[in-house]
């Protein structure tokens, strides 16, 4: 299948690390991808997995209704979309990513809330893309990181925010995962 996710807002330059995850996840393996906008990494994830011919097991998690960056006109991230509808974006993520005729599991789910859903060390490949402060992304990976399996990977966006930058370092500090980067995308293996 051919790749459509150009077409589709948002921001995404990892495509080689979801390229590697696609290749490397064992068959029936997991893979979760936390916060999903509209859909373009999404997409691009899911049509990997379609193309591979594995069965995996596709996890999308987000709440879909932005953050207050998304909500304030004076922002350019500013979606006019959530102000009229709070699922506009919600939908559209669902109208992008239906586009592929993948098995996958959506989650409607604050990513704290979500975590629940998964059992410890059953996770191949997590990646998080969602809010850039300190307190929230540590104790995102603080939740996430005992459900990637051992040998697993976790990953996320925006490396260079300082907020992610100090979540990611002390995180890597507490439990001894060395990290890198691809643009600006961290990794760690488990």
């Amino acid at each position: 299948m051919e790749h459509y996710y150009r077409d589709i807002h948002g921001w995404f330059d990892y495509e080689q690390l979801f390229q590697s995850a696609i290749q490397n996840c064992p068959e029936n393996g997991k893979i979760v991808e936390l916060g999903c906008w509209k859909g373009r990494s999404s997409s691009y994830l899911i049509v990997e997995a379609f193309n591979s011919n594995k069965n995996l097991d596709i996890h999308f998690v987000d709440t879909w209704a932005g953050s207050s960056e998304h909500l304030d006109s004076s922002k350019g991230t500013y979606e006019e979309g959530l102000v009229i509808d709070p699922d506009y974006v919600f939908k559209v993520f669902l109208d992008n990513i239906n586009k592929t005729d993948y098995p996958k599991n959506i989650h409607r789910l604050h990513t704290f809330q979500a975590s629940k859903l998964f059992d410890d060390n059953s996770i191949d490949f997590l990646y998080i893309d969602t809010a850039h402060e300190f307190e929230h992304v540590k104790k995102e990976i603080n939740l996430w990181f005992p459900k990637v399996k051992p040998g697993g990977m976790i990953a996320g966006h925006d490396f260079f925010y300082p907020g992610v930058l100090s979540a990611v370092r002390d995180f890597s500090l507490k439990y001894g995962v060395e990290i890198s980067n691809i643009n600006s995308s961290w990794f760690g293996t488990k």
